[in-house]
């Protein structure tokens, strides 16, 4: 029965969240991902392609690490203390690019930060060149089940971008963790 509510939830969230990602992604003209975090690692369920040549290319099912990606570190950062100490304490924080945070103290402040500010951003750190501004969707047990991000070139994902995107990405948030019933 807890799996099948699990893949029901799974299937609940992509119908709900669905509207925000395209008005996301008329927006802002970049990819919109969905996620959900599993075996320390986040799961692509969803996402809407930019249009554009240079954009983040991602499949449904492709997983990442979460400590280095915006849509891993804004569910990392609302986890409940005991498991957030299970996952530090047993991630390989390997350096995928230069900007990758492995140290753990450093990796703690960001989260801080995350939890702090509502949102994470990838600025780098898995690729070079991409960034990403996620923010995390809690269900009705206030748990951060998933996640949503806007993705793209730093060139066009600049840090003043993603000051502009911020705003529109918590609401989003907001909203389908309502809908949740968080």
């Amino acid at each position: 029965m807890a799996l099948a509510q699990k893949v029901a939830d799974r299937f609940e969230i992509r119908r709900m969240a669905k509207p925000h990602m395209h008005r996301l992604s008329m927006m802002y003209k970049e990819t919109i991902n969905l996620g959900l975090f599993k075996n320390q690692e986040i799961i692509h369920i969803d996402k809407i392609d930019s249009l554009e040549v240079l954009r983040m290319d991602s499949a449904l099912g492709d997983k990442a690490p979460a400590y280095c990606t915006g849509l891993g570190k804004s569910i990392l950062a609302f986890l409940p203390d005991h498991e957030l100490d299970h996952y530090v304490n047993t991630v390989d924080r390997r350096p995928l690019a230069p900007n990758t945070i492995t140290d753990k103290d450093g990796f703690l402040q960001e989260l801080s930060r995350v939890r702090q500010n509502g949102f994470a951003i990838d600025d780098e750190e898995m690729t070079i060149g991409l960034r990403c501004i996620a923010a995390p969707i809690f269900d009705h047990n206030h748990y951060p089940a998933y996640a949503v991000s806007i993705s793209g070139p730093a060139m066009r994902l600049t840090h003043r971008a993603l000051e502009e995107i911020k705003s529109q990405i918590l609401k989003v948030s907001e909203d389908l963790s309502h809908k949740m019933g968080s």
